[in-house]
């Protein structure tokens, strides 16, 4: 599964999680994905979310109240690192949800 979605994110030939492209190619990869989903959306049925701004301008956007828990940070330091390493190490996708 893995090797299907490198393949089809960075090309024919990638595996994950060690063999990425330079930081340029990816940040091209991105870029190009991007430029695809505001071509293909109306102005307002998209929301382009930056996660530092946390709750307010997603639930403004899906017009839902703002919960009273902390925004979740899944991807910061040691638990990104966590996660990568079970990726490689077991082949496997954690549930970022999950309690450890």
């Amino acid at each position: 599964m893995l090797e299907l979605i490198a393949t089809g994110t960075f090309g024919a030939g990638s595996t994950f999680p060690l063999d990425l492209p330079p930081e340029d190619v990816m940040v091209e990869i991105f870029r190009r994905h991007e430029e695809t989903v505001r071509a293909a959306l109306p102005a307002e049925r998209l929301l382009v979310f930056d996660v530092r701004e946390g709750w307010e301008p997603l639930c403004r956007f899906l017009e839902v109240p703002v919960p009273e828990e902390p925004f979740p940070h899944l991807n910061e330091g040691e638990t990104m690192r966590r996660t990568l390493e079970e990726v490689a190490v077991r082949g496997v996708i954690p549930n970022p949800f999950e309690q450890r």
